[in-house]
């Protein structure tokens, strides 16, 4: 299908292929040489079972490379919840062809679209984290937040609504099935994460016309001591920008 975006493709591929695991690389990154071997090393040892595992990885901005957050269970309490919280990536995973059968990615969504799946199969299936690192994700200009936040107010609305709009599908379709593992505020704190992301997108590669805006939009979204970062960094650009 032209133009149907990635999650097409991906779920062309998953019906194409023929192993008994699947794991997914972006196009811009890349895989260390030990990527593929935890996995398979893993597997081997317990008897190829039908579970999800997953690798850490590395974001790779300019020239710095920093670990991602691997989950713990004391830390994060379960799978579900950790993905909610922390950038996972379908990337990062190792993923039972099976599963993939009746829960695959949503052709509709540009965006959102590894965070809807990994919910559903966390939910449902056992998952493993291994002590690795062995993924890059590459942090550039050309990524879509970016350019579209230096694009007209236009463009730049219809990328934050193709932001929210997966994740009110995900919890109004698949909100019982999740329930038991997050907390009940967790659809409105996930629509006030992308109102504060936009809106320092906006500040840092745009003019910042409507960060405050979505700033306001997102406070009266949810408030949480999660944003503490993201709003230091907003008042930083906020001091650069002379605002």
């Amino acid at each position: 299908m032209e133009k149907a975006e990635r999650s097409s493709a991906r779920n062309y591929g998953i019906k194409k292929s023929t192993g008994k695991y699947i794991c997914f690389l972006d196009d811009d990154d890349y895989i260390l040489p030990g990527y593929l071997e935890g996995f398979y090393h893993f597997y081997e040892k317990n008897n190829f079972s039908d579970v999800i595992l997953r690798t850490g990885f590395y974001k790779l901005l300019g020239g710095n490379m920093t670990k991602s957050t691997n989950f713990n269970i004391k830390k994060h309490i379960n799978p579900v919840r950790y993905a909610k919280f922390n950038m996972c990536g379908i990337w990062s995973l190792s993923i039972p062809s099976n599963f993939l059968v009746a829960d695959n990615f949503y052709v509709a969504f540009p965006h959102w679209q590894d965070t809807h799946l990994i919910l559903r199969l966390f939910a449902k299936h056992e998952f493993i984290q291994l002590n690795t690192y062995e993924y890059v994700y590459r942090i550039h200009d050309k990524m879509g937040s970016r350019l579209a936040s230096k694009s007209d107010g236009d463009y730049f609305n219809h990328k934050l609504i193709q932001n929210i709009e997966p994740i009110e599908h995900f919890f109004f379709h698949y909100g019982n099935l999740v329930d038991k593992y997050l907390p009940s505020h967790t659809k409105k704190y996930l629509i006030a994460k992308k109102y504060n992301e936009f809106a320092l997108y906006n500040l840092m590669f745009s003019d910042g016309n409507q960060f405050f805006s979505l700033c306001l939009k997102g406070f009266r979204t949810f408030t949480s001591f999660r944003f503490f970062k993201i709003y230091v960094v907003m008042f930083r650009e906020v001091l650069k920008k002379g605002f």
